[in-house]
């Protein structure tokens, strides 16, 4: 009855909607301490017989079965394309499928790209370091120097350029790559330096912006490799005695913000000890968080936050000036204190919804997992499975 469920589902155009943009798109949610996921809608389109599952990616998903070490690729309708063992199954990237082989110990680890046959498409097995596709090219080792990193095309072979000690995967067009001696830079694919190697560190790009620090300065750049937001902890006003100021963002939200965390705590930022100062994508400057509180990611017009009042801890979200439109219901927790392997679990709103959890689900199994509406409506993810198993 499930599967003709699922069935109907595809028919009814449940295929048409696995986008590019799939972590917007959809919900992966826990239940019977089990993954699953549902579409903007809430409506189940995989259920969550998973110990790991993630978001779906050129019409694929990968999905880690209950013995920990099975792997299948998915398609959009749930079904299975192919299976295999290993320690890690990445849905496909160009096309590809990066499969990292478990032989006991991550030293002896190694990666193999398979098709979406689930065959080996070079036939040879590469360092564990070695990237996903994108961009029609990986980063990998070269035989015998583990340390020797440069870029690899769909062939199998590698581009000439000078060997680098580490390079992440593709980004929006730019890969970040490691010289010796640790200054970093930005790849484009045929192996030149885009953005030249003058940071410390780096950060992917993500909507047209990356972070990157040098000396206690942290900024964002754009592709040209333009200083647009320039951070500095010592040049931050409102400033709370005694505490230190660290850029908290990794990237630009998709409303347009970066977010940066003052605490008079030098080891373990509370809510009751920090302040969060909000950044345009531009530079300037958002608003900073009118009372002691650790805020999130800006979507949908409003981010999460966790603060004191008064010595009262609430949680809730705030809109862009900083006030408070809604707070959690009493007895709800942020999913964002659990994490898997494919990005964590977010309570950002995606479409209209955003991911919450019962404080008390001291069973293990999960089963407080619900989504909230602006209404302030919840909807358990437990009634959404009994509707669906009727």
């Amino acid at each position: 009855m499930k599967n003709l469920l699922v069935l109907l589902l595809v028919f009814l155009g449940v295929q048409s909607i696995f986008t590019q943009d799939a972590e917007r798109s959809y919900h992966r949610f826990f239940y019977n301490n089990r993954v699953g996921l549902l579409d903007q809608n809430l409506t189940l389109i995989i259920e969550p017989r998973y110990a790991e599952l993630s978001y779906p990616r050129e019409g694929y998903l990968s999905a880690l079965l209950p013995d920990g070490k099975t792997w299948q690729l998915l398609d959009s309708r749930g079904q299975v394309v192919f299976q295999v063992q290993g320690e890690r199954l990445d849905p496909p990237s160009d096309g590809l499928c990066r499969l990292i082989r478990d032989y006991g110990s991550m030293f002896d680890d190694k990666v193999v790209f398979l098709d979406l046959n689930g065959q080996d498409v070079f036939q040879r097995e590469f360092d564990r370091s070695t990237t996903e596709f994108s961009q029609g090219v990986a980063g990998t080792a070269k035989p015998f120097f583990p340390e020797h990193h440069v870029l690899m095309n769909r062939s199998g072979e590698l581009i000439k350029m000078n060997a680098l000690f580490h390079i992440q995967p593709f980004s929006e067009g730019l890969a970040v790559g490691v010289k010796y001696g640790n200054s970093v830079g930005f790849l484009n694919p045929a192996g030149q330096w885009a953005i030249e190697p003058v940071w410390d560190e780096a950060e992917d790009f993500h909507l047209g912006l990356a972070q990157v620090k040098q000396d206690t300065f942290t900024y964002f750049i754009d592709t040209r490799g333009e200083v647009v937001i320039r951070f500095h902890p010592k040049l931050i006003r409102d400033r709370l005695p005694g505490e230190r100021w660290f850029m908290n963002s990794q990237r630009v939200s998709g409303d347009g913000y970066v977010y940066a965390i003052g605490s008079t705590d030098r080891v373990a930022p509370q809510p009751w000890n920090s302040r969060t100062l909000y950044l345009h994508r531009d530079g300037s400057r958002g608003f900073l968080s009118p009372f002691s509180a650790i805020g999130g990611a800006f979507e949908e017009g409003v981010a999460s936050f966790q603060g004191s009042v008064n010595g009262e801890l609430i949680l809730g979200f705030w809109d862009t000036s900083g006030q408070i439109v809604q707070y959690l219901p009493e007895g709800f927790i942020f999913t964002n204190e659990i994490y898997d392997t494919f990005g964590g679990y977010p309570s950002v709103y995606k479409h209209g919804w955003v991911s919450i959890m019962e404080k008390d689900y001291s069973t293990g199994t999960r089963d407080g997992w619900a989504f909230l509406n602006r209404a302030g409506e919840i909807i358990y993810v437990r009634d959404i499975m009994e509707q669906f198993s009727q």
